[in-house]
C-alpha cells in the first residue's frame, strides 16, 4: 500500500509541472548543468510560450492558499479529500481537486475566460504523476460567487469561481 499523503504530492506537483512547463518545451531544451545520472535540461524562460491559463493569471497559481496582498488575476488549488480503494488487483487514489479562480474585475468576461483556460488545461488532461498511473482528472462541479478580499488598493469584492475535479490514480 502507498501512503494518501505520497500520492497526494505526486498529483499536487503534476498539476503545478502541467501548469508551469511552456506549451513549445520542445523548442525551448538547452543542454543545462549536470544532473545526477545525466544531463538535465534547461528552459529559456524569455522566449518561453506558456498556455492561456498561466499566462490570463499572470503565473499565479498557489498551493493552499495566496500570499497577503496576491494581485488580481490569480489562482488558488488544495486538495481537500482524498481517499484509497482497492479491488481485488488494484489499488487506486480518489482525489477532489478544487480550483479557485480570483479576479477583481466586476465584468465577469476576464473570469469565464479564464475559468475556459483552466477547463482546458486541466481537464479530461493527462499528466504525469510519480508512483501512480492517471486513470482521469474530470471537471465535476463549478461554483461561483463574491467574496471582501484585502488588496493592495484596500477591501474590495472579488469575482470568486471554484472548480471541483475528481482526480483517480492507480498504483498498477
Amino acid at each position: 500500500m502507498t501512503a494518501v499523503a505520497d500520492v497526494l504530492t505526486n498529483i499536487c506537483l503534476s498539476i503545478y509541472e502541467k501548469f508551469s512547463i511552456p506549451d513549445d518545451i520542445e523548442a525551448l531544451m538547452v543542454i543545462g548543468d549536470e544532473a545526477i545520472g545525466g544531463v538535465s535540461p534547461a528552459i529559456d524562460q524569455d522566449s518561453a510560450v506558456y498556455n492561456d491559463f498561466f499566462t490570463s493569471i499572470n503565473g499565479q497559481l498557489f498551493e493552499d492558499e495566496a500570499p497577503e496582498y496576491a494581485v488580481c488575476p490569480y489562482a488558488v488549488y488544495s486538495i481537500p479529500s482524498a481517499r484509497d480503494s482497492y479491488t481485488f488487483s488494484e489499488e487506486y487514489t480518489n482525489a477532489g481537486v478544487q480550483l479557485f479562480i480570483y479576479s477583481e474585475n466586476m465584468d465577469t468576461s476576464e473570469i469565464k475566460r479564464i475559468y475556459r483556460y483552466a477547463v482546458d488545461l486541466f481537464d479530461e488532461c493527462t499528466l504525469i504523476i510519480t508512483g501512480s498511473t492517471l486513470v482521469w482528472m474530470k471537471e465535476q462541479n463549478l461554483m461561483t460567487g463574491l467574496e471582501q478580499h484585502i488588496t493592495i488598493n484596500g477591501t474590495k469584492k472579488v469575482l470568486v469561481y471554484n472548480i471541483d475535479f475528481e482526480v483517480l490514480t492507480s498504483l498498477k
